[in-house]
């Protein structure tokens, strides 16, 4: 039994490693380097500088494949008098850095957003690339479950749970595995893939509403160039049952 628990411990304690060493932590040195270089090259675009905003990309892309590209940055953001800016998730591939945020404008017609998505690479100066796009076409969520900006302590805190869920469900499984004495195989089928995940929509425009629950394994706090907010809580429904019923599976007899 000595054995079963040291093993048990190894097994949580390796699971957790792992799931924080996914969570990519924001760099902050990065972030505000990635976000002043965003704000420059807004600028530049809006006061038509192709010069200026060409030499914040200058050593990714030559002038003549930058061109094309300006100018359809600057047709985006045609009628943009004034912006403020957020950040909202960050990435690290390799040697690839990136960082998220909204633009929320202020243009003629009216109030509109964009995703900027801003990357640099290790040993270079300026960007490595630029992407700008008006939030009716930002679909994918910016801030996603390993993706979480450096300060969000929700973000961290919903990682961590969903974590320990996972958990949860192998301390169950195990517990099934060694004591259950009737229906230990259906038990064990319903541990491993009796979950939920319930969330709850926070928009800008609409307050709040909680949304459909629906089978996706991770708790996490995301963000959408939008401004849309989802918090999603990851439930394991079958490991809960299994320990509120546990003696009946372990003791039959009783």
């Amino acid at each position: 039994m000595k054995k079963h628990r040291i093993l048990l411990c190894f097994v949580c304690i390796l699971m957790i490693m792992c799931a924080l060493a996914g969570c990519a932590r924001g760099d902050k040195d990065a972030n505000a380097r990635l976000e002043g270089q965003t704000r420059a090259m807004l600028d530049a675009l809006l006061a038509g500088d192709d010069d200026g905003a060409y030499a914040l990309v200058a050593n990714a892309a030559t002038k003549e494949d930058f061109s094309p590209v300006c100018k359809q940055m600057r047709e985006m953001l045609s009628g943009v008098s004034s912006y403020e800016l957020r950040q909202l998730g960050t990435n690290r591939s390799g040697e690839e850095y990136a960082v998220s945020f909204l633009v929320t404008a202020k243009a003629e017609e009216g109030e509109r957003s964009y995703a900027v998505t801003a990357y640099e690479k290790a040993g270079t100066d300026g960007m490595s690339a630029f992407l700008l796009q008006r939030n009716e076409e930002a679909i994918v969520p910016v801030g996603a479950v390993r993706n979480m900006k450096g300060a969000g302590a929700l973000s961290w805190c919903m990682l961590v749970l969903g974590g320990l869920s996972w958990l949860f469900v192998l301390a169950a499984a195990i517990d099934c595995g060694l004591h259950a004495k009737k229906n230990k195989g259906i038990m064990f089928f319903i541990i491993l893939f009796g979950m939920a995940t319930f969330g709850l929509t926070l928009a800008p425009s609409a307050g709040f509403s909680i949304v459909h629950g629906y089978y996706e394994p991770y708790s996490a706090f995301l963000l959408y160039p939008d401004g849309k907010e989802v918090l999603r809580l990851f439930l394991p429904l079958g490991a809960i049952g299994w320990f509120a019923l546990r003696r009946k599976f372990t003791h039959p007899e009783e």
